[in-house]
């Protein structure tokens, strides 16, 4: 007990002496031409997806000002551990008190929803006066700068799916209580594994010597409780193959696996209502390959590894012009900006923003019973 409680206090000191700091000494560098005005009272609300919007507009430039109180500062500093990556990174923010004038662009509460699938079921003519913020890498991806880093390209992917990721059957069937009707990721890997070519990874060098070997027209499964790839390594081993399996996260389609895909030119191998939660949509054999159902999908995979190799080098080509116009950080951020005059900015909020399509498609249920 006294233990903790010497925790605690040296952990509110160290938080005070930071917030003197950030209030009173802090002098970063400052890109006067473009600032933005920061004015959200409830930036929890979002977690991770929060600091990935403010981390999208730092690595676009954008100096960020946001005022807070001791109140807030501690909230965000020990609330939650993403949000605590904008105090941990040197010259993030700058929380002084400010005058806010026209020369500031501001982000406020209200231009903000929560509710990221509200178009879910709505055409897209209606999808123009939104903008939705496109999905985002891991928020660790960008504190540790492992977004942009540097991937040797060695030729030729190849031919094979690769997926990775967590493949528990319990927390991942929660994605069938929601509206979304996608497969979830443990049904697919039930489907891939009944196939011949079927690979569960299980080491570090067992991954490797499937590089090495070239192991083509293969499913490559690297399920983390067997073996976790290191963060640092997930776009160099992401590069070394031609398509990618997007599985569901658990309450959403969206996981920041697939960003991080594209971002080396995968082909994303993705189901219709996955990619139909995807902003700005993906386009069938172009810059995906999308399908409808189970049945769908083994029909593709009949021909999948024959197909021509200057479509699929086309195909991915289209990938990287997707990601560098709408995923990269710096485009993403101009995108942002420029839309910010939209009725409403969907942010994505996770759990909650799955549970507000939930409670929409129950109303609209009941208004048509």
């Amino acid at each position: 007990m006294i233990t903790r409680r010497l925790q605690q206090i040296v952990a509110l000191f160290k938080d005070l002496f930071l917030f003197i700091y950030l209030k009173n000494f802090h002098s970063p560098e400052i890109n006067s031409e473009k600032k933005i005005f920061v004015n959200f009272e409830n930036p929890n609300l979002y977690h991770r997806y929060f600091y990935n919007l403010l981390k999208t507009l730092k690595i676009g430039g954008y100096t960020l000002y946001y005022p807070m109180s001791w109140a807030q500062f501690r909230n965000l500093r020990n609330g939650d551990v993403y949000l605590a990556l904008m105090f941990k990174e040197k010259d993030f923010l700058i929380i002084k008190n400010i005058q806010k004038d026209d020369s500031f662009i501001e982000l406020s509460d209200d231009m903000f929803s929560a509710n990221y699938y509200k178009t879910f079921f709505h055409d897209n003519k209606e999808e123009k006066s939104f903008f939705h913020i496109p999905m985002t890498f891991h928020p660790y991806m960008y504190s540790e700068n492992l977004w942009n880093q540097p991937v040797e390209s060695s030729g030729q992917k190849i031919n094979s799916i690769f997926a990775f990721g967590n493949f528990d059957l319990e927390a991942y069937k929660t994605i069938d209580e929601y509206p979304f009707e996608v497969i979830n990721r443990v049904a697919l890997k039930t489907f891939f594994k009944e196939k011949e070519n079927f690979v569960t990874v299980e080491s570090k060098k067992q991954l490797l010597q499937l590089i090495e070997n070239r192991k083509d027209r293969t499913f490559i499964f690297v399920k983390k409780h067997k073996y976790q790839i290191p963060m640092e390594n997930v776009r160099k081993r992401l590069s070394k193959f031609q398509y990618f399996l997007c599985c569901p996260r658990v309450f959403a389609p969206l996981s920041h696996n697939f960003i991080e895909a594209m971002s080396v030119g995968n082909i994303p191998i993705i189901q219709k209502n996955y990619a139909a939660t995807i902003y700005p949509a993906l386009e069938n054999n172009k810059n995906a390959i999308i399908f409808d159902d189970l049945e769908d999908l083994d029909f593709i995979l009949s021909s999948l590894f024959d197909r021509n190799k200057e479509e699929v080098a086309k195909m991915e080509e289209h990938v990287k012009i997707y990601y560098n116009t709408y995923l990269c950080p710096k485009s993403a951020a101009k995108n942002i900006i420029k839309n910010l005059h939209k009725r409403k900015i969907f942010l994505n909020a996770s759990e909650r923003s799955a549970k507000l399509l939930q409670k929409l498609q129950y109303e609209n249920t009941s208004t048509h019973l």
